[in-house]
């Protein structure tokens, strides 16, 4: 009703201001209105008056964990687009956010009690809710179920800090690499198959619909992240430790925890460089290892093509992310046992660091160009630059 009476006075003239002595909300006598009263005003209340409550202010926020420009903006009523120019001088040309972040939304004080809630819900459901217990690495959690061994969970987790801090020296190498991880909620589920981390998936589904349509491989047409919270799952029977390692049999953690460092952290943090789309050095460099930009897997690759990946479900920016992996880890000398090459080379040829310089130049640069200081040593999971510990997520 307030709306309908806040663009100006009704038909009539309408008064703004009450009779003397008459309380907010009584009816209006015919004295208050005059000559000129209109017939339809006999018993309506009085139109209220446009209070301070009502009226759109700044309000300014700080940005907690797992919060993104599309969910503020969605809480306070109004659109991403929005939300990112009144905050343009504090982001820039950022269009991720920082847990941290110092921020003004434009709101009602109404619609404010209404962000308030929806933060507090979405902040009490988060996805600990679905895993007995977690790991931190520099800010991006690692979860697990129950049934999850300790052991593997450690390793994944020491996977993952050995990407990001790879000397060892307990700090990152890049922390605008861990700031973009962080700020687009990049998380790591680990259980024991497929199996159990589809029945997770189903229950977050039905608690939350739709979330599920935005998984980790989702993203925006420049080609990043475009989720509200980004994941890769892993299984433990598909994660080796050092002990099970060697020949044919290889760690899955080494692909999987890539797939979230490069997919959430790398293409947001540095899109010029690592966006999952064309027109990116990653996918520009892809498209030559393919032998031409496909959208798909082509009927058949051009003879001579290093890069031949056939999983027709793999669409653009998968394959642009299952590449990184491949290059990356044959750079560091992941992929160069005979017996592995013998597993790999129908879609990957150029498993050492000497083939990748070679046959594939553009990737070999992309990687070693120090201005994103990417890992020079693989992953082991034998991370000791800081301890590590499986807590409980209660």
């Amino acid at each position: 009703a307030r709306r309908l009476f806040r663009g100006g006075p009704m038909p009539g003239e309408v008064p703004t201001e009450r009779a003397p002595g008459a309380a907010a909300g009584e009816g209006l006598s015919a004295d208050a209105l005059g000559d000129d009263r209109p017939v339809w005003a006999d018993g309506v209340p009085e139109p209220p008056m446009v209070l301070e409550h009502d009226l759109p202010k700044g309000w300014p926020i700080e940005v907690r964990r797992g919060e993104t420009p599309a969910l503020l903006a969605k809480w306070a009523g109004t659109d991403t687009r929005t939300f990112l120019s009144d905050n343009a001088e504090v982001l820039g040309r950022r269009r991720w956010l920082k847990t941290g972040d110092r921020l003004a939304i434009t709101m009602s004080a109404n619609q404010k009690v209404a962000f308030d809630n929806a933060r507090e819900t979405f902040q009490q459901q988060r996805l600990d809710d679905y895993f007995a217990k977690r790991i931190d690495v520099f800010g991006v959690p690692v979860h697990a179920t129950e049934e999850a061994a300790d052991d593997k969970v450690l390793h994944a987790a020491s996977v993952l800090a050995q990407y990001l801090d790879n000397d060892g020296d307990g700090e990152p190498e890049d922390p605008h690499l861990v700031e973009a991880l962080r700020a687009w909620d990049g998380r790591l589920f680990m259980a024991v198959d497929r199996d159990e981390l589809d029945e997770i998936f189903a229950r977050i589904e039905a608690a939350h619909p739709g979330t599920m349509e935005k998984t980790a491989w989702w993203v925006n047409a420049d080609g990043i992240t475009g989720a509200d919270t980004n994941w890769q799952d892993l299984a433990t029977e598909e994660t080796l430790l050092p002990e099970e390692q060697g020949g044919a049999a290889f760690d899955g953690a080494l692909e999987e925890v890539l797939h979230l460092v490069s997919h959430v952290g790398l293409a947001n943090a540095y899109p010029g460089a690592f966006a999952e789309a064309p027109g990116s050095r990653l996918a520009d460099a892809m498209d030559i290892a393919r032998g031409g930009s496909f959208a798909g897997v082509p009927d058949e690759y051009p003879q001579g093509a290093v890069y031949t990946y056939d999983d027709t479900t793999c669409v653009y920016q998968c394959q642009a992310a299952e590449y990184l992996y491949w290059a990356l880890t044959s750079l560091l000398g992941g992929q160069a046992d005979p017996q592995r090459f013998a597993e790999i080379d129908v879609e990957w040829r150029a498993n050492t660091a000497a083939k990748l310089e070679t046959m594939d130049p553009a990737v070999f640069a992309l990687l070693n160009d120090p201005a994103y200081r990417l890992a020079k040593t693989l992953p082991d999971g034998r991370y000791e630059g800081r301890p590590l510990e499986v807590v409980s997520s209660d």
